[in-house]
């Protein structure tokens, strides 16, 4: 996580990569105690259900109501006063819903679901040299690696490397704004939205995913983790911060 060489005061780019897949294979922080890998938030178009949030793999999301099962995402167990009759409808037909599962280094998600789900991936996207907002269909039965933490890691390591290579220029050991901006937003990979049974986007009268009855935003939180350090390794960027009259 971009370790600092003390006789040069430059940072060992080369460790990053390698030490990342480590840590992320290994999805624990002690012999005892796993570490959640997952988070999932649920909506009924732009309102907020509840969460989930888990060390189980694989973890399931289904139209079921057990507040229990550490591996398995019940919507109907987070209740909602105000749904209305189209979520309400599209819960009874979710059936078994969708898997969630780690694969190495890729995360696999299958649909379950009588009927097919849509899925807004910008990892997903950006490995196949797709639109980077564009959303896919996977159909009752069908699988697709919706995340690869190496494709990720080789992301991150680029835009880092650009930023502390000799040839870019800098006055000092700070980091220009612009780029601690393009490493910050490299968090928007780690989010993939999901809807149950009705499509969103150019192709449908729905344009947002806010305008779907049921569907959920994925986390990937040891990706999260990661990126966290090294935002920390990297310090604060250059210029005058904001103020409070700003």
């Amino acid at each position: 996580m971009l370790p600092q060489d003390p006789n040069s005061g430059h940072h060992d780019l080369g460790s990053i990569q390698p030490q990342f897949l480590v840590d992320s294979d290994t999805n624990c922080t002690s012999p005892t105690k796993p570490s959640n890998w997952i988070k999932i938030a649920y909506y009924e178009e732009s309102k907020f259900v509840g969460d989930f949030v888990s060390h189980i793999d694989p973890v399931t999301v289904d139209g079921g109501c057990s507040p229990f099962d550490n591996g398995r995402f019940c919507l109907r167990s987070r209740s909602h006063l105000e749904r209305n009759q189209k979520a309400s409808n599209l819960l009874n037909h979710i059936g078994r819903g969708i898997e969630i599962r780690k694969e190495n280094f890729e995360f696999i998600l299958q649909n379950n679901s009588p009927y097919g789900i849509f899925i807004q991936s910008m990892e997903w996207n950006l490995r196949e040299n797709k639109e980077i907002g564009e959303i896919r269909k996977l159909q009752p039965g069908e699988k697709n690696a919706i995340f690869c933490i190496y494709n990720f890691a080789n992301h991150l390591q680029e835009r880092v490397h650009s930023i502390f290579s000799p040839d870019t220029p800098r006055a000092d050991s700070s980091v220009p704004v612009s780029s601690y901006q393009q490493v910050a937003n490299m968090g928007n990979m780690c989010v993939v939205r999901c809807s149950f049974i009705k499509g969103w986007g150019k192709n449908y009268t729905r344009q947002l995913v806010t305008d779907c009855p049921c569907w959920i935003e994925i986390s990937f939180l040891k990706c999260y983790e990661w990126l966290d350090k090294v935002m920390n390794q990297m310090g604060p960027p250059d210029g005058r911060g904001p103020t409070s009259t700003s």
